[in-house]
């Protein structure tokens, strides 16, 4: 009977390690493609519902509205942003 109990925990074990395995692994989206191609560069709240966000997909960018009404395209950034970070009051030459 004792062989039967710690069969039964070591199958167990077997298990949630297989299943954790599978859950760390990357996710794969239509086409074989990585989850990894779509990346939020930056969030902005606006509000308590409100957001600005800054997505990457596939190497290009994306400035995004979500509010209540859903997410909304806002604008196609083609250049990525300036290396520089300048200060809210600081002016551009």
């Amino acid at each position: 009977m004792a062989g039967y109990s710690s069969a039964l925990v070591l199958l167990v074990l077997l298990v949630a390690v297989a299943v954790w395995l599978l859950w760390r692994r990357p996710r794969q989206g239509p086409g074989g493609r990585s989850s990894a191609s779509l990346r939020m560069l930056e969030a902005f709240a606006l509000g308590p519902r409100d957001r600005l966000l800054l997505v990457e997909c596939d190497g290009r960018r994306y400035l995004l509205s979500q509010g209540v009404q859903g997410v909304r395209l806002l604008d196609r950034l083609d250049a990525p942003a300036p290396a520089a970070v300048r200060s809210p009051g600081e002016v551009l030459p």
